[in-house]
C-alpha cells in the first residue's frame, strides 16, 4: 500500500480505470509503439476486454490514454496478457498504479496467482516485475515472434 501512495505522489494526475471500448485505439497505438512486432491485434484486445472486463484497466492522464494493463483469470490464477506505458510517462510510477490497481482487483476475486511472461531480454520490465514481488520460474524458448524467448514470472497474491 504504501508503494501506491509513492506512485500516487509521483504523478497525481493520472487516474486508472476500466477500460472501455472508446479506448481501442488508444490502446492498440500504445502497444504497437512498444512492443513493435509482437504487438496485439485490435481484436485481441476487444476479445481480452469480453472475457474480463474487470482485467482490463487504462491509465490516463489529463485525458489522455498513457497506458494499460489486460488480465485473464480462470480457477483463481491470473494471467497478465501485456503492460505497456507510453515511452514519456515510464519510471513515474504508472505502471505501479495499474499493477498495484490490477492485485487489488484480483484479491477480491479469490485470485492466488499472478503469472506472465517478459522477454528474457527486457531487463527494464524484470527489474519492475522482481520489484513488485514476482520471481522467475522458468523460460519459454521462441515465445516471440522473432524467436526471442520469454521469461515466466508469477507472484502469489
Amino acid at each position: 500500500m504504501r508503494h501506491d501512495h509513492w506512485a500516487e505522489r509521483m504523478n497525481p494526475r493520472v487516474v486508472v480505470r476500466g477500460f472501455e471500448p472508446e479506448h481501442l485505439e488508444d490502446v492498440v497505438d500504445i502497444e504497437r509503439s512498444c512492443f513493435n512486432t509482437d504487438a496485439y491485434s485490435p481484436s485481441v484486445f476487444k476479445s481480452l476486454w469480453q472475457r474480463n472486463p474487470e482485467g482490463f484497466l487504462v491509465a490516463k492522464k489529463e485525458g489522455v490514454a498513457i497506458g494499460y494493463i489486460a488480465t485473464t483469470s480462470l480457477r483463481g490464477e491470473a494471467h497478465l496478457v501485456s503492460m505497456a506505458v507510453v515511452e514519456t510517462e515510464r519510471r513515474r510510477g504508472v505502471g505501479t498504479l495499474m499493477l498495484k490497481r490490477a492485485i487489488r482487483l484480483m484479491k477480491r476475486s479469490r485470485i492466488h496467482l499472478l503469472r506472465l511472461e517478459v522477454r528474457e531480454d527486457n531487463q527494464p520490465a524484470i527489474l519492475f516485475y522482481h520489484s513488485h514481488g514476482f520471481c522467475a520460474v522458468g523460460t519459454k524458448h521462441s515465445y516471440y515472434s522473432d524467436g526471442g524467448s520469454a521469461l515466466l514470472m508469477e507472484r502469489k497474491l
